[in-house]
Formats: structure tokens, C-alpha cells, sequence
């Protein structure tokens, strides 16, 4: 009984002391995994089939708290290193480190998270190793204290909590001894000025430390700075009173020194300064916001202004920083395009793909405040109203405004293909799977007034529109300044021109159900009073049938097909290795209305009934299926208005031999007569 007891009583004391601590784990057991810590004389390895003791979950929680704890002296400076490994999928991932400094069992007090790694994409074999610097501040108390690493999935490592679970990664626990130094005496040493970075983005943190001083107890620390890195003029720094210090971020290059005074004996020392340049903003974007695969979408073309670059799947990175079909800097190698504050410029970005036909979505920024960022939501030009396949290599248009607040000069461009449905979800520093990331530089020029005799420029749009959407069309290349005034023009025969009421923009949106025609614009420099036409551009408007949506179509030429489609005397029946005429993709989408031979084009009536029936059988698989059909009884070139659905199958197996499904479609009295 009595060794029941004691037992028992263990068993409550280890359990208590594990729940001093809030619980971190991952909830799933795949993917990254943390395979070292090294810290101090602590070097702990592990690997995707080991764990820790205790309440260790491998691949998810691992307690290293019984493993031997590192001496470390407090107020040094002590490098660390994390090796993260993926036993999975590779994705973006941050690492977090936290030490409990005052003993109160959690993590709350900011100086206690020690350390944050930038984002990497996890990797299989060696991994991925970071290093870093743990700084402990004097006037901590000594003693054990508990350590926490952890690596997460995610975008953002320095917002890790200590807390919690979340997705993929690892939370692994150890135990550090801090030790207190001896009194200080006269006999002082300041050292050197560190930083984290001798060169830094403006308006980010960075730290400041101090290497080769005295450590002991009976210091005190005031950090000073100086806006002038030649002749420094010191300024003490507010609180920066610790061993190391925070600077939230600096605009212009400063230097920084700390005064180290022993208060026993009273004297004191001045570390060696150290100045701090501040880079341009232009060295200083996010390097993250590109593809984690090579496969599938690839930017294919870029446009606006001067700059028309076009690139293949099979094209060597430009510069030493781009990664093949995932990340693209053009920044070096294709010149510049000037931009005027308050211009309206057309925009233009082609995709394709290198694998699968997926639904892709493009969105585009411009840093007009230069500030190395791209938060401002006026920076976000463009967002692509709706998917297209990429395997149809779709163009994606826009037009894009130059806020007159826009700063001059030199700026970053970046673009990014995504595989998704939903552009406004696409980030400009958030990695994403399958698509592309392309960087420009683009050159921000002052709005001044006309002289002379203004530009007209190059009428630029579409050669063919269609009916059921409207277009727009704008003065490429035309004079944009203080003092311009445009009028759009229309002729039937590019003889005869007649003013378009309103049209008094760079650009002009041509309404739905409009004809075909010519357009030009006229410019006028009010300061001199001389007007320049541009040359007229001759836009034909095709027939309706051509204009349907070209995006129903399958992602996949596996499994099923439709056999037969039958509506009065139309019978059309087709197999796994036919197709139909121009812009067919076997398998996937079959175009019948314009084939060779030409399928009969049935005749049907208002207000009358008519048979109508499908056959569907499958290439592949055998799998849930179902049908639907529709006719355009409108004729507006769309197929979703109510009552053009007119017909729906129940859900069925498909199966080789074909499954066949016959209805009534009754034509309504509105239906507008013709094809």
C-alpha cells in the first residue's frame, strides 16, 4: 500500500508541474517537425518518428524539459539555431521562441519572446536551419527557467503565440539555467555597438546589443543615438535602459552607442558606435508573395505603358533572385515605364499554364507612396473581376489611375497569377501554391502643364467586341497634362466624324449593343490652343453567337462524355475521340455550332413542345454525374436568365455504354426568334 501511495503521489507532482504551463501543439501530425535546437551547450536532435518524454505526442508536442539545461550568463548575448524539417507537404513557415524570464509559469511579458525567424517554404532532407541572437536582459533572476520553440505553418512568425494548437508544425519544451554574474567594479568594459542589421528598411525594427562588455551586476544602461553618422550629436534615447534595445525603425541613417555606468564605483564607459544606414525602399520589399510549386500558371505577358514583356514557361529566370514558374524580378532587366500622375493607363496581364488548365485570377499593386510596402489600398490596381481557365491562356484587362499624390520616381510593380476564384483573396506578400509572382519597376512622372502641340496618341482596344458587354477603348500615348481636354469621335466611314456626347476621358466605354464603326480622339492643349486627332481604329462588332462564354468547359479530358444530343431534327452524336469544330478540346469541351460539316440547326416555335434528349457515357471512371442544358431564349448572349435552364437530369453513374435521359422543352411566347 505504501508503495501504491507513493506512486500516486509522484504521479500528481509530475502532472502538476506540466500543467504549470499552458499546453502548444500542433493538431495534425504531418508536415513540419522540429529536428534541432542547439542553445548554448544545448544541442537536442530529433526526427519525424521521435519524440520527447512525458506528455509528448510525437510530430506534435515534444517535452525536452529533462534533457540537460544550458548554463547561460544573464545579460549576454547567445546565438541559437532551430532546424526545421518537413515530414510532408512543403508550406510557409515561421519559427517562435519564448523563455518565462520572470518564473510565472506563462509566456505574457514581451521581452519573453526571445526570438522570431522571416518565413520559409519547409523542405524534406537537411531542412531548414535559422539562426539568431537570444539576448538576456540584466536584472533577470537566475535560476531554471522553461524554454518554448515553436514552428507553425504561417505567414506571419512573429505574431506565434505560446499558446494554443493550431494546423501543422511543432511545439517542442526545455529548460535553461540563468545565472547571475558578480558585482561590477571600477574596472568596466563598454565593448562594441551591435545591430541585428548594419543596414535596414525604413520604418522597421530592428535591435541594437552590446558585444565584448563587462557582464556583472550593479550596471546601468542609457542608449544613445545620433541623426548624423559623420559628427554625431548624442541624445539619450527615452527608456532604453537594458543591455540591448528595440529601435521600432529609423527614416535616416543614425548612429547608436550605449553609456554602461557601474553604480558602485561610479564609473563609466561608452561603447563603440555603431551607424545604421537605412536602405532604399526599393531593396526593401517582401520577398515572400510568390508560388510554393512550379507547375501549372505561368504569367505569360505583362502590359502597361512602355512595357510589354513576354515570357514562356521555359524562360531562365531574369535575375539571380527569381526562381523559375514561380517568381520573376524584371526589375533590372526591362526598362522602366512612365507613368503621370492622374493618367488612366490600360493594363494587361496574359496567363497560361505549364501543367493543368485551372480557374486563375490576377491582382496587381504599385507602391505609389515608396514606401517598400504595398499596404495602402489605393496601391492595389487591379483585381480580375472574374476567373478564366489558364489552359485557355486568358487575357486579363483593366485600366489602371495614377493618383496625383503619387510619388515621383522610380517604384515597384508587382503581379501575381493565382490559381483561384476570388482575386481580392490574393496578397501581395502571402505565398500561395500554384502560380506566379512578377516584379517591375515602374517610373512616376510630375503632372505639368500642356505646351505646344499636345499627342493624340494611338487609339488602343479590342479589334472585335462583342454585343452583350461593354468595352473600352483609350488614347495610348496620348499628351496627359495640366491644361488637356480630350473628345472621343465616332465615323461610319472614317471620313466623317462626329463628337460622342460626353466622351471627354483618355478613355471611353463603348455601350452593349452597340454597332460597328470607327473611333478617334482629338486632343487639346488649351495653354496653346493647337488640337492633334489620333488616327481612326475600325471596331467590329461580332455576330452574338460568337460572343458565349468560352469557361464551361472541363478541367479534365478523363471520364465523362455526351454521346448524343437530340432537339427535333438535331441528332449529334460524337464519342470519346471526336470533338467538334473550331475551339474544341477533346474530351473537355465540343463546339457544334460552327463545325464542319455543319450540324443541322433545328427549328423550333413559340409556345410549342418538342423532345429533347441527352446521352452521356464515360471515358474513364464510373462516377455521380448529372446533366444540364440551356438555350439563350433571350439572345443577350448570357445563358443564367430565369427560365434558360430547360433542363435538369437526376444524378446518375455514368457508365461506358452511355446513359440516356429524354424530356419536353417548351418554348415560351417571349423567346426572341432567331438563332
Amino acid at each position: 500500500m505504501k508503495k501504491l501511495t507513493l506512486l500516486l503521489v509522484m504521479i500528481v507532482a509530475y502532472i502538476t508541474g506540466y500543467a504549470q504551463y499552458c499546453a502548444s501543439s500542433a493538431n495534425s501530425t504531418l508536415d513540419e517537425d522540429i529536428f534541432n535546437v542547439t542553445f548554448g551547450s544545448l544541442n537536442n536532435s530529433s526526427t519525424c518518428t521521435t519524440t520527447g518524454g512525458g506528455a509528448s505526442i510525437q510530430s506534435r508536442y515534444s517535452d525536452y524539459t529533462g534533457v540537460t539545461a544550458p548554463v547561460i550568463p544573464i545579460g549576454t548575448i547567445t546565438p541559437i539555431s532551430i532546424n526545421v524539417t518537413t515530414c510532408g507537404g512543403s508550406f510557409t513557415t515561421g519559427v517562435r521562441v519564448f523563455i518565462d524570464l520572470n518564473n510565472d509559469n506563462i509566456f505574457a511579458n514581451p521581452t519573453e519572446a526571445v526570438y522570431a525567424s522571416t518565413t520559409f517554404i519547409s523542405a524534406t532532407g537537411a531542412g531548414t536551419t535559422l539562426t539568431g541572437n537570444v539576448n538576456i536582459p540584466l536584472g533577470t533572476t537566475g535560476g531554471i527557467k522553461r524554454m518554448r520553440v515553436i514552428a507553425i505553418e504561417t505567414g506571419s512568425p512573429a505574431t506565434i503565440p505560446p499558446c494554443g494548437t493550431y494546423g501543422w508544425g511543432e511545439t517542442e519544451d526545455y529548460n535553461v539555467d540563468l545565472i547571475v554574474p558578480p558585482a561590477c567594479n571600477a574596472a568596466i568594459v563598454a565593448g562594441a555597438t551591435t545591430s541585428s542589421s548594419d543596414s535596414v528598411c525604413p520604418n522597421l525594427p530592428f535591435n541594437l546589443g552590446l558585444n565584448g562588455n563587462t557582464i556583472a551586476s550593479g550596471l546601468t544602461f542609457q542608449w544613445q543615438q545620433s541623426v548624423t553618422c559623420g559628427a554625431p550629436t548624442w541624445v539619450n534615447i527615452g527608456a532604453a535602459t537594458s543591455s540591448f534595445y528595440t529601435v521600432p525603425g529609423i527614416t535616416a541613417s543614425t548612429m547608436y552607442r550605449c553609456i554602461i555606468t557601474c553604480v558602485a564605483s561610479g564609473t563609466q564607459v561608452f561603447s563603440t558606435p555603431q551607424c545604421v544606414i537605412v536602405k532604399s525602399f526599393l531593396e526593401c520589399y517582401c520577398s515572400t508573395g510568390i508560388a510554393i510549386s512550379t507547375a501549372d500558371e505561368d504569367i505569360f505577358n505583362v502590359s502597361i505603358g512602355t512595357i510589354n514583356n513576354t515570357s514562356t514557361c521555359t524562360s531562365p529566370p531574369p535575375t539571380a533572385n527569381s526562381i523559375q514558374n514561380r517568381y520573376a524580378d524584371y526589375s533590372t532587366t526591362v526598362s522602366p515605364a512612365a507613368l503621370t500622375q492622374s493618367a488612366i493607363y490600360p493594363f494587361s496581364t496574359q496567363v497560361g499554364t505549364c501543367g493543368g488548365s485551372f480557374s486563375t485570377s490576377v491582382a496587381a499593386w504599385i507602391d505609389f507612396n515608396q514606401d517598400g510596402v504595398f499596404s495602402n489600398p489605393l496601391e492595389r490596381i487591379y483585381n480580375s473581376p472574374v476567373s478564366q481557365l489558364s489552359g485557355t491562356t486568358p487575357t486579363f484587362t483593366g485600366n489602371i489611375t495614377v493618383p496625383l499624390t503619387a510619388t515621383v520616381g522610380l517604384t515597384k510593380m508587382r503581379v501575381i497569377a493565382v490559381e483561384t476564384t476570388f482575386s481580392p483573396g490574393i496578397q501581395p506578400c502571402n505565398n500561395y501554391t500554384w502560380g506566379e509572382t512578377e516584379d517591375y519597376i515602374v517610373d512616376i512622372k510630375q503632372l505639368l502643364p500642356c505646351t505646344g502641340t499636345p499627342s493624340a496618341g494611338v487609339v488602343g482596344g479590342p479589334d472585335s467586341i462583342c454585343p452583350t458587354v461593354t468595352n473600352m477603348i483609350s488614347a495610348n500615348g496620348a499628351t496627359f497634362a495640366i491644361g488637356i481636354t480630350y473628345q472621343w469621335q465616332y465615323s461610319l466611314n472614317n471620313f466623317l466624324y462626329i463628337n460622342i456626347p460626353g466622351a471627354t476621358g483618355v478613355t471611353y466605354t463603348i455601350p452593349m449593343g452597340d454597332s460597328s464603326k470607327w473611333y478617334r480622339i482629338q486632343v487639346t492643349c488649351t495653354n496653346s490652343g493647337i488640337t492633334s486627332s489620333s488616327a481612326g481604329k475600325y471596331i467590329f462588332v461580332k455576330p452574338l453567337l460568337e460572343c458565349y462564354c468560352k469557361t464551361s468547359i472541363a478541367g479534365s479530358a478523363l471520364d465523362e462524355d455526351i454521346y448524343n444530343v437530340t432537339l427535333r431534327n438535331l441528332n449529334n452524336t460524337s464519342t470519346c475521340t471526336t470533338t467538334g469544330g473550331p475551339g474544341s478540346i477533346q474530351g473537355r469541351y465540343s463546339n457544334y455550332s460552327n463545325s464542319t460539316p455543319l450540324v443541322v440547326i433545328p427549328s423550333v416555335m413559340q409556345q410549342l413542345s418538342y423532345n429533347f434528349g441527352t446521352t452521356v457515357g464515360t471515358c474513364g471512371g464510373n462516377f455521380t454525374t448529372s446533366v444540364r442544358a440551356f438555350i439563350d431564349l433571350n439572345q443577350n448572349g448570357v445563358l443564367n436568365d430565369p427560365g434558360e435552364i430547360v433542363y435538369t437530369s437526376p444524378a446518375f453513374v455514368s457508365n461506358p455504354i452511355g446513359q440516356s435521359f429524354t424530356s419536353f422543352i417548351t418554348v415560351p411566347p417571349g423567346a426572341m426568334p432567331g438563332k
